[in-house]
């Protein structure tokens, strides 16, 4: 009988997370998931920005979620913006381990803010920020640092005395039911106010079009009269 120690087992089951995390960002890459339904990035435009994982990961920085607030003044411009990567996509450019580290490097700067990072054991943040890449692949990076703006700013509750991971799941959650499809709802109504006044636009023009050929029909005009009896066939 072969005895496993805890080191071991830990190691087992970060080794079976990590597999499982990249046969899950796999299967959203071959059914078009690794962006979101805006986004319209691909890996090497991602490439392009930051060519080297370390390059990537040092964008994570402490300003971020200020930065994103002060580039975006809703939730519905990041969602509509086609040029921000989805955490899946990182996961497909620079593998499932960076897009993890990047989460988790964005909650620390949370956690720090709070004045708690101190009590944060680090094994299980990291964990938590798997399983977020795991099971929201498809939450964009600027979207991820508004949702964690809006929590130090007491959006979901009260931020300070957060003790970790399971309270801002909890957030994330609150996130997810509410903010985001209110945000989803805003933007296919945008949606189809913009597309009904093209519509209109497209009927004002075909009448005043319509009315111009009847006018040179009226004084002679064959290619007119021609024109409008095929409009009036159809």
């Amino acid at each position: 009988m072969t005895i496993i120690s805890g080191n071991q087992y830990q190691e087992m089951n970060k080794e079976k997370l990590r597999l499982q995390i990249a046969r899950m960002t796999q299967s959203h890459e071959s059914t078009g998931l690794t962006k979101n339904t805006y986004c319209r990035m691909t890996s090497s435009e991602l490439t392009r920005i930051a060519p080297l994982p370390s390059e990537f990961l040092s964008l994570a920085n402490p300003d971020m979620q200020i930065t994103v607030l002060r580039r975006f003044d809703s939730l519905e411009k990041i969602l509509c913006n086609e040029h921000i990567p989805t955490l899946a996509l990182v996961s497909h450019t620079y593998g499932p381990e960076i897009a993890t580290e990047w989460i988790y490097l964005q909650m620390c700067h949370f956690f720090d803010s709070c004045e708690q990072l101190p009590g944060v054991k680090e094994p299980v943040t990291r964990e938590f920020a798997q399983l977020i890449l795991l099971l929201h692949p498809n939450l964009n990076l600027y979207e991820f640092c508004y949702f964690l703006a809006g929590c130090r700013v007491g959006r979901y509750g009260q931020f300070y005395g957060v003790s970790g991971p399971n309270q801002l799941a909890a957030m994330l959650n609150q996130y997810l039911k509410e903010d985001k499809p209110n945000a989803q709802y805003n933007i296919e109504i945008e949606k189809q106010r913009k597309r009904r006044e093209e519509e209109i636009n497209c009927t004002d023009g075909y009448k005043q079009y319509i009315d111009k050929l009847k006018a040179e029909a009226a004084v002679g005009s064959i290619e007119a009269t021609k024109i409008l009896q095929k409009h009036k066939e159809k």
